[in-house]
């Protein structure tokens, strides 16, 4: 074990990533959710101290550890999604469209309400994601009213199983179900980024377009999708490390040979180096 550990000597910055995450997977195995006081400051603290401390290594390697540890308790309480107490059938809500994923049989709305409307005490707000069949939908930032059935997101049915709950707190929602229609109270044309890709989709009605541009993950039709599952090649249809490999290849290429082609800028800087910044600054949008 020494002697590992003395070979490790010169690669321990590869371990901080393990040690953080062991920190976090602690704090998540707990079967009740830790309560840390002021966990946001205790890990800025924590982290400032293993910067400018230099500690022996084992001491170094347990505060990066508690800093794992408080960062997750940090993280879980700065999300702080409401949590709905119950399943609730016909409850009339109000509220703003905040974005639509697309499948190929329906779509779900995902919009955000006054969390007291879904007898949640808090004053801030709630996200549910409802499910509508038909071509009819509202416009991203419309104000919509309807009455729904929503459920509250439960947890895995057999130890080690997907636990959706946890997967709903994480991406603040407060409850799924479905609805009937809606009706529009307020329409609003304000663009943001969600409004944007809701506006290349049903313009494009591309399943390509929909799945390596737009980032949706169901619109590829189940039967499609079992062939190009069962061929092993459906991660196709996913944006992946593979695109953004393309994206990036892509990229460089067209802005090398564009540089390549103006004198003034080549004499000066190498044109590797400015389409290699061009192309980095295309994939971070591409991610984004």
């Amino acid at each position: 074990m020494q002697k590992l550990f003395e070979n490790q000597r010169d690669n321990l910055f590869l371990w901080v990533p393990f040690i953080m995450a062991a920190g976090g997977a602690l704090y998540f195995s707990c079967g009740t959710e830790p309560n840390i006081p002021f966990a946001p400051i205790v890990a800025l603290a924590l982290f400032i101290t293993i910067c400018i401390w230099r500690a022996p290594i084992i001491i170094r390697a347990i505060l990066i550890f508690m800093f794992g540890f408080c960062y997750a308790c940090a993280y879980t309480n700065i999300i702080d999604t409401p949590v709905m107490p119950r399943n609730m059938r016909n409850m009339e809500i109000t509220g703003v469209v905040r974005n639509i994923d697309y499948t190929d049989d329906k779509a779900r709305i995902y919009i955000r309400i006054p969390s007291r409307d879904i007898n949640i005490n808090s004053t801030g707000d709630a996200t549910v994601r409802v499910s509508i069949a038909g071509t009819k939908l509202p416009n991203i930032n419309d104000t919509i009213k309807t009455t729904a059935t929503l459920f509250a997101p439960t947890p895995p049915d057999a130890p080690g199983g997907f636990d959706f709950a946890r997967w709903a707190y994480f991406n603040g929602i407060t409850a799924t179900g479905y609805i009937d229609g809606f009706s529009i109270i307020d329409k609003n044309d304000h663009a943001d980024t969600n409004n944007i890709r809701d506006f290349i989709h049903r313009n494009t009605n591309s399943m390509l377009v929909d799945g390596l541009v737009l980032g949706y993950k169901n619109t590829l039709p189940r039967d499609v999708r079992k062939i190009w599952t069962a061929a092993g090649v459906g991660h196709i249809w996913s944006i992946s490390g593979f695109h953004m490999t393309l994206i990036m290849g892509w990229a460089f290429a067209l802005f090398y040979f564009l540089f390549r082609a103006i004198p003034p800028i080549v004499r000066r800087v190498p044109a590797k180096q400015v389409a290699m910044i061009c192309a980095w600054i295309i994939l971070i949008l591409y991610v984004v």
